[in-house]
């Protein structure tokens, strides 16, 4: 049965929307532990009771982002994983860096960062550094939480500042302060941020990092059509340009235009359930560059 619904993953994960009408019905009765291997060849622990982990196991999670890391990424690198949540991106990227490379995973909840180290620890020969922390320019403690809609879903990676239920407070630390402390001035390859909506007090927190061009591909989200964000423009300031990431790894030029919408029905169908089946205005995923990338120093 697993096989069957990962192969449905598989074929119907990369198309908008079709997972959570087809897929997820079917793998969300599934409350098992697993362990697999990364597509880098990393190990990973898995609850399939946890809706990020159940979708990464039926192959339908971040899929774009994760065609990305593997082509950008080699033995060697250093990757800095900001909201790492329990590892997936993180243990991705370890299989790529091997080694040689260092991955410095950052998560605050502390359920995620226990399961961060576990995974860790099924990939010893890696160097994964845990940080336990949120990232933010105010040194003042953070308070994060599950939104009330979101109580009851099994989802690690939802907790942000606005969230009402299961709080808890946790440090803060700079980005700037990190990179320092784990990384110095090595060439940083890719910077992955995300942290529910607060972008900003983590890119302001990093501002020695990004005037100095210390890191050379920046992967974070936004959602469309509301304009030149807070994020885009402190980018821009140090020399960053950004992309959107498109299906294949293809990077589109950005557009801050809603479509429009002239009638309520489209093609007989209510347009909102058109623009989801199409997946419009929801989050985007952004690569910036770096005006000096290392490997070209």
């Amino acid at each position: 049965m697993k096989r069957i619904v990962r192969a449905a993953g598989w074929i119907l994960g990369g198309v908008p929307g079709w997972y959570m009408v087809i897929v997820e019905p079917l793998a969300r009765r599934l409350r098992v532990g697993e362990t697999v291997a990364t597509s880098t060849g990393a190990a990973i622990r898995l609850d399939l009771s946890d809706f990020v982990q159940r979708k990464y196991y039926f192959r339908s999670y971040e899929r774009r982002e994760l065609r990305f890391m593997r082509s950008v990424l080699k033995s060697g690198d250093v990757v800095v994983d900001v909201g790492a949540n329990v590892g997936v991106l993180a243990m991705e990227a370890a299989g790529a860096v091997g080694s040689a490379g260092i991955v410095i995973a950052v998560e605050p909840v502390p359920t995620n960062a226990q399961a961060l180290r576990s995974n860790a620890q099924l990939n010893r020969d890696i160097p994964i550094v845990i940080v336990e922390t949120a990232v933010s320019d105010d040194p003042a403690p953070i308070v994060l939480g599950l939104a009330v809609g979101q109580s009851d879903r099994a989802n690690a990676g939802a907790f942000s500042r606005d969230g009402e239920v299961g709080q808890v407070t946790v440090s803060t630390s700079t980005l700037d302060e990190l990179v320092a402390k784990y990384s110095g001035e090595r060439p940083i390859r890719l910077l992955k941020v995300d942290v529910e909506g607060m972008e900003q007090l983590v890119f302001r927190s990093a501002t020695g990092v990004l005037r100095r061009h210390l890191v050379d591909l920046i992967m974070y989200e936004r959602i469309p059509g509301l304009g030149d964000s807070a994020v885009q423009t402190t980018l821009r300031e140090h020399g960053y340009e950004s992309r959107r990431l498109a299906s294949f790894g293809r990077l589109n030029a950005l557009s801050d235009q809603r479509p429009a919408t002239r009638s309520t029905v489209r093609y007989g169908v209510v347009a909102s359930v058109v623009d989801w089946i199409l997946g419009r205005n929801r989050l985007e995923t952004l690569i910036a560059f770096s005006p000096s990338p290392s490997r070209s120093r």
